[in-house]
């Protein structure tokens, strides 16, 4: 699985109830993201995005600049 998570074994959503995970793949699953060198690059991976995200919705950053700019132009566009 990608830096977004660490699987358990689902194959598919559900929305029911009585479709249980096991708890060895929990466990399991638990392990490796606190657990190992796998870990690790968990953790610095979630760190480095969180720092892009932070730097994204700073004043002049990405985020902030193109949310600027859509108001500018909704503004333009009011009667």
């Amino acid at each position: 699985m990608g830096a977004a998570g660490a699987g358990v074994g689902v194959e598919k959503w559900v929305r029911i109830l009585g479709d249980f995970i096991e708890g060895e793949a929990v466990e399991k699953a638990i392990r490796r993201v606190m657990e190992g060198e796998e870990a690790e690059e968990m953790r610095n991976r979630a760190k480095e995005l969180g720092e892009m995200a932070k730097k994204a919705v700073a004043e002049n950053g990405s985020s902030y600049s193109d949310v600027d700019a859509l108001i500018k132009e909704l503004k333009s566009l009011a009667f």
